[in-house]
């Protein structure tokens, strides 16, 4: 017999076992424990009750009970056997000790992930940066081209260094050869009415040869500032421009001409790619190009007293690398 099906034999087929003879109806049954004995009471059928108890008691391997049509076993009190693993399963709860393991596990994979999530996001910004150097470089070239000058203030004379308002060295922000602000820059390559460029003083043409990522009204945020006019890295600190006015071929970087930041070894070569030009004492490097664009990076700090590759000069994004 099949465990999961009770047999239903005639009322004459209980007087003589003849499975062959007589029709059998399966009933399916479905069984969610791994016993059931029920007893059944019934007077009439108390004798053939007991020969059917003999036949199924060779049959150790079937747990299903065989009852008469029309008969209507009653169950007495039998209480079913129940699983042990199904009571540990659903009453088991965690405990403390166990809740403390797992948010132990979860605090030393965040500690492990952190610092490399903090990693990748800073190298977004580096190539954010590094991206728009490059377009503002190029467009600080368009304008040349357009207009046969550079952008920034007409009086200059010789190489100027713009936006330098938050360098914390000794360069003096006022000093020839530097401009606090890169607004006159970047307001000319933007055309935005204002400043020096109101009423497109600086573009007539009314050229956009440079769109910032953002538009923004602090002076601490990324992008271009409507407020003071001056573009800032993802860090929230301004580009450093520095512009060959004199059209000798090289630019001469307030910061980077500095032979403590930028001599090597071999004092004909700088670090970055930077030349010497000149003889001591009044020897400086300078960089093959019209046009020098770097950021201090994520901290913001440069230091004059440092090489170029070293502690927080280390961490300074160039255009020309």
């Amino acid at each position: 017999m099949n465990r999961n099906e009770v047999l239903v034999l005639t009322n004459r087929a209980m007087a003589k076992f003849q499975p062959s003879s007589k029709p059998m109806t399966r009933l399916p049954i479905r069984w969610f424990d791994s016993a059931w004995n029920p007893r059944i009471l019934d007077k009439k059928l108390q004798p053939d009750l007991r020969f059917w108890s003999e036949r199924l008691s060779a049959h150790n391997d079937s747990p299903s009970t065989i009852y008469p049509i029309g008969t209507s076993p009653q169950l007495v009190n039998h209480p079913m056997k129940h699983s042990p693993k199904c009571g540990r399963r659903f009453s088991r709860a965690f405990t403390l000790i166990e809740l403390l393991v797992v948010i132990s596990i979860i605090a030393i994979l965040a500690g492990l992930l952190l610092p490399a999530l903090v990693a990748a996001k800073n190298a977004a910004k580096k190539r954010a940066a590094m991206a728009e150097m490059k377009n503002l470089e190029a467009a600080i070239n368009q304008y040349e081209s357009t207009y046969g000058r550079y952008p920034g203030k007409a009086s200059s004379i010789g190489d100027t260094t713009y936006g330098l308002t938050n360098y914390p060295g000794t360069i003096p922000l006022n000093s020839p050869g530097t401009v606090p602000t890169n607004s006159d820059v970047i307001l000319a390559v933007m055309d935005y009415d204002g400043g020096s460029n109101t009423n497109h003083a600086t573009n007539p043409q009314r050229h956009t040869f440079f769109s910032p990522a953002k538009m923004v009204t602090e002076t601490n945020m990324p992008g271009f500032s409507t407020t003071d006019f001056q573009l800032r890295d993802p860090w929230g600190h301004p580009y450093i421009i520095t512009i060959d006015y004199d059209a000798d071929g090289y630019s001469k970087d307030a910061f980077y001409t500095l032979p403590v930041v930028s001599q090597t070894a071999d004092a004909t070569k700088g670090l970055d790619a930077m030349v010497r030009i000149g003889t001591p004492p009044s020897t400086g490097y300078y960089l093959k190009a019209p046009v020098m664009i770097w950021s201090m990076g994520l901290d913001g700090k440069a230091d004059p007293t440092k090489p170029a590759n070293q502690e927080v000069n280390k961490d300074n994004i160039l255009s020309w690398q």
